[in-house]
C-alpha cells in the first residue's frame, strides 16, 4: 500500500523502465503523446536583491555588475494574489510532483542543463526543484521566483537565490538561458503576458520549458461524458477558479500556441498520458519474469502517487474555493466525494500532463 508519507523512502530514480530520451535540444517543432501507463535564507533579502550576473548577454546594461529583480514591487504582492490552494499543504503538494515528474523525464526536465548558466525557476514555493538542481549542477546560478511569504525556505544552496516577486508584472532586467515554470495553473491571471515576459527574458538560444496537469480526465483515450462524477467535479471546480477568480486552472491545451505568438522557435510539446487507477489484467500480462515483478510494482507506485497527487489538488482547491464562497454547497452535499471516489475507484480513468518548450 502506497504511504505518500512515506515517499522520500522510495528511490525512483532507481526504477528501470524503458522509454524515449525526451531532452529538449531544439531545433524542430514536433509533437507527441505517449501513453505512460505505469500500473540558510542568506540567500533571500526582502526588497534589495542582488543578483551575481556572470555576463554581459545576461543583461540589457551592460555597466551594472549585478541587478534588482523587481524589487520596487515587493511591498504589495500578497494583496493581489489568491492562492488556490491551501499553503499548509502546499510542500507535500511540490514534492510529490516533484518526484512524479523526475520519473514520467527520467530527469529534472526535459530540457538539456548542460552548459546552461543562469536558469529562472517560476512559482519556485519551497525550492524543491530549485535547490535539486543546484545541488547537481554547481555551477549553474538558480533565481527562485515565488509571491508567498509564508513559504520562504530557511536554508538555501550557495548557488541558489531566492527573490520575492510576483512574475505577473515582470521577471527583471538579467536574462537567463533556461525558464522553468511547472505547475502554475490557477495561479496565473495573464498567461499569455507570462509567456512574453518570458520570451523577453531569455537570451538568444534560451529556452523556456512549461509543465502543466489537465483538468480533463478521458478512459480509453475518450474524453469523459460530462454527467461522469470526475468530469461534473473538474467542470465546476475550474469555471467557478475562471468567474471568482480570473485564474484558468487548465491553461495546458494553450500553450504551444502562446509560445509561438509570443516567438518562440522550435516549439515542442510532449503529452504524458497518465492511468490513475489498477487494472488487473493488464498487470497480470506485464509479470512474466521476477525483474518485471519489480518493475510493475515499483510502476504501480508511481501510478498511485499521481493519484495522491490528484486527490490532494482536488480537495485542497474545494478548500479554497469553499472558503471564498466561490463553489457550490459543501462537501456534505457530495459532489467533490463522488468526483473523488470515482477518480479512486474507476479503471482506465486517464489524464494528460502537457511539457511545452520554446527555444529563443
Amino acid at each position: 500500500m502506497f504511504d505518500p508519507g512515506e515517499q522520500s523512502n522510495v528511490q525512483w530514480e532507481a526504477v528501470q523502465v524503458p522509454r524515449p530520451d525526451f531532452t529538449y535540444r531544439g531545433g524542430g517543432g514536433t509533437e507527441s503523446t505517449t501513453m505512460f501507463d505505469p500500473g540558510e535564507q542568506s540567500n533571500f533579502q526582502r526588497g534589495a536583491m542582488q543578483v551575481p550576473r556572470p555576463d554581459s548577454a545576461y543583461s540589457d546594461d551592460d555597466t551594472e555588475s549585478t541587478t534588482t529583480i523587481n524589487s520596487e514591487r515587493l511591498g504589495p504582492l500578497e494583496s493581489d494574489i489568491t492562492y488556490l490552494f491551501p499553503i499548509e499543504d502546499a510542500e507535500m503538494k511540490m514534492e510529490h510532483t516533484h518526484e512524479g515528474m523526475k520519473y514520467l523525464l527520467n530527469g529534472l526536465c526535459m530540457t538539456s542543463l548542460q552548459g546552461r548558466e543562469r536558469v529562472l525557476d517560476i512559482g519556485a514555493g519551497f525550492g524543491v526543484w530549485a535547490f535539486e538542481v543546484g545541488d547537481h549542477y554547481k555551477s549553474l546560478t538558480v533565481v527562485a521566483v515565488d509571491a508567498n511569504l509564508s513559504i520562504l525556505p530557511k536554508f538555501v544552496p550557495p548557488n541558489v537565490v531566492f527573490v520575492l516577486d510576483n512574475v505577473e508584472y515582470d521577471l527583471g532586467k538579467t536574462r537567463h538561458d533556461f525558464i522553468f515554470c511547472r505547475d502554475m495553473g490557477g495561479s496565473i491571471r495573464d498567461w499569455p503576458k507570462l509567456v512574453r515576459n518570458c520570451f523577453l527574458n531569455l537570451i538568444t538560444g534560451g529556452v523556456a520549458e512549461f509543465t502543466e496537469f489537465g483538468t480533463v480526465f478521458s478512459a480509453g483515450g475518450t474524453e469523459l461524458a460530462f454527467d461522469h462524477p470526475v468530469a461534473d467535479m473538474m467542470m465546476t471546480l475550474s469555471r467557478d477558479c475562471q468567474e471568482k477568480f480570473g485564474q484558468p486552472l487548465n491553461p495546458g491545451p494553450n500553450l504551444k500556441e502562446w509560445l509561438k505568438i509570443a516567438g518562440f522557435r522550435d516549439v515542442t510539446q510532449k503529452t504524458f498520458r497518465i492511468r490513475l487507477n489498477h487494472d488487473d489484467s493488464e498487470d497480470t500480462e506485464r509479470v512474466d519474469t521476477d525483474s518485471r515483478v519489480d518493475a510493475v510494482t515499483r510502476v504501480d507506485d508511481v501510478k498511485q502517487m499521481f493519484r495522491t497527487i490528484y486527490c490532494n489538488r482536488i480537495s485542497g482547491l474545494y478548500k479554497t474555493l469553499a472558503e471564498h464562497r466561490a463553489t457550490r454547497g459543501t462537501l456534505q452535499e457530495g459532489w467533490v466525494l463522488d468526483g473523488l471516489r470515482a477518480l479512486c475507484g474507476d479503471d482506465g480513468i486517464e489524464i494528460d500532463i502537457v511539457v511545452v518548450c520554446g527555444m529563443k
